[in-house]
């Protein structure tokens, strides 16, 4: 397998907002759908919990 590279996550929120509540979103660094013009021979990725819901598919 080689090296082991970890990709922390990213949360983002927005810093004023009109809402009584706070919105935040977690991302990742690199898309898991699209590499983004970067080639990667391996890859793998270990979701502790689901990520996607059934309409990510159409």
């Amino acid at each position: 397998w080689g090296k082991r590279y970890y990709i922390q996550t990213i949360v983002m929120s927005p810093t004023e907002s009109a809402w009584p509540f706070v919105l935040k979103r977690r991302h990742y660094p690199i898309s898991v759908n699209k590499s983004q013009g970067q080639s990667l021979n391996k890859v793998g990725l270990y979701l502790h919990k689901q990520v996607f819901t059934m309409d990510s598919y159409t």
